[in-house]
């Protein structure tokens, strides 16, 4: 083999290897063929199909694309079938426009038909924006039909809307809430079933049943002992051993 300058380029003889002075390139590879171009700005890779494409395509700014469709020369702005390195925008791998992974400094983004359907961050999403599932340093919450139904957050479950929910705290019980009112509640072996604000409710705790209807003096109260009606704080009557209708002292 023999190295041959006329005057502009260098080939070798009996190969594929071109440097072109003029334009600032080197070639490996026929052309129409596979083969590997180097000029001053670009690095090109073609395949060896029938028609011969670019494979790989990095440019001066050190954007870079790898694949491509079958029928296409690959470049930094193609979206099918191909995976693009931006330097300070990330890397993205798409199979088309509509649908790709996005990675950068901000997170993963993963596109299905145009829309975001997931993101992986410091704060992560999974679904649209009316269903969707958002985990962060903060807690959990579960959004369907537009409206967040469970939340989880400082040691607190949430499950409903803000009107009609159960919530779950690890330090002050449990509490069912209907119609934006507290109806039941669980909280330190307690049991609390009605609207307390309104006095009508029942009350169960370690000491017994008290059954209010609707004024905090009025209630019937049950222990082990007997069965206590108060009226206006005072006992009117008591059901036990010794039966008593009428005003009781229970001294």
């Amino acid at each position: 083999r023999a190295f041959i300058f006329d005057g502009t380029n260098v080939h070798v003889s009996g190969s594929n290897l071109t440097v072109d002075g003029a334009a600032s390139t080197i070639v490996l590879g026929a052309s129409g063929q596979a083969r590997t171009e180097i000029s001053d700005s670009t690095i090109s890779i073609y395949d060896g199909q029938g028609t011969s494409r670019r494979r790989v395509y990095i440019d001066h700014d050190g954007r870079a694309a790898f694949g491509g469709p079958i029928g296409a020369d690959v470049s930094t702005t193609s979206t099918d079938d191909v995976v693009r390195i931006m330097p300070g925008g990330g890397v993205a791998i798409y199979e088309d426009a509509s649908n790709y992974a996005s990675m950068s400094a901000a997170g993963m983004k993963l596109y299905q038909g145009g829309n975001n359907v997931a993101t992986f961050a410091a704060t992560s999403v999974i679904g649209s924006s009316t269903d969707k599932v958002t985990i962060s340093d903060s807690g959990i919450t579960i959004r369907e039909n537009n409206s967040d139904q469970i939340t989880m957050a400082s040691n607190v479950i949430t499950v409903g809307s803000s009107t009609d929910k159960v919530t779950i705290n690890g330090t002050s019980g449990i509490t069912i809430r209907e119609n934006n009112n507290d109806s039941i509640a669980l909280t330190d072996g307690t049991i609390t079933v009605g609207i307390t604000g309104n006095n009508e409710y029942v009350n169960i705790d370690g000491d017994g049943v008290k059954i209010y209807g609707g004024s905090a003096n009025d209630y019937a109260f049950m222990d082990a002992n007997s069965l206590d009606i108060y009226s206006k704080g005072a006992v009117s009557a008591s059901f036990g051993t010794t039966t008593t209708i009428g005003p009781v002292s229970l001294e």
